[in-house]
């Protein structure tokens, strides 16, 4: 007896009308849906952009935004000659306090982009890991003595106590009044 290899085109048509709305829904999820959302956001904020016309800035805003900066700048902003003097005391009372111990304190180095520069501060510190993270939340809330810009902790292999690298970046006092 010989095999029918054909398909059964009663069965097929049977099930087309499950098959179409199994291939739609997948198209709607697979392409179409994400066009749509794209499209109806759009279009709100072209209508949103119609109904406000042009914007401005108000002059207070722009007061207030200024001070806000100058006291950011304020936080960056060191006497170079008093910095590193400064900022050593605070490290070793902060260092004192939580119980650990200061690795290194190299000389600050000197980063120039065009006219403008910053100071950068290397403080290596060992102690254990919980003492070393309330040092350094201390330490980011004091005034003048720049912005901790990089922080790492190192576990050695071999040694029970954690090491903590701050890098700390500031800008010189005479370079504030060019920005």
């Amino acid at each position: 007896m010989k095999m029918k290899s054909s398909i059964d085109f009663k069965l097929v048509l049977k099930y087309s009308p499950v098959i179409g709305v199994l291939l739609c829904a997948l198209l709607w999820s697979a392409a179409i849906k994400k066009t749509w959302n794209s499209y109806t956001s759009y279009t709100k904020l072209i209508q949103a952009d119609n109904q406000h016309g042009e914007l401005s800035i108000s002059p207070t805003f722009t007061a207030d935004r200024a001070v806000s900066v100058n006291k950011l700048y304020n936080k960056f902003e060191v006497d170079t000659l008093k910095w590193k003097n400064k900022l050593w005391n605070h490290c070793a009372t902060l260092g004192k306090k939580h119980h650990v111990s200061m690795r290194s304190f190299p000389p600050w180095e000197r980063s120039i982009s065009g006219k403008d520069s910053i100071l950068i501060q290397k403080v290596e510190l060992s102690g254990s890991y919980h003492e070393l993270l309330a040092l350094q939340q201390d330490l980011e809330v004091l005034k003048q003595i720049g912005k901790v810009t990089g922080v790492v902790y190192k576990k050695p292999v071999r040694e029970s106590d954690v090491n903590l690298t701050i890098i700390l970046t500031a800008i010189p006092a005479q370079n504030i009044n060019n920005l």
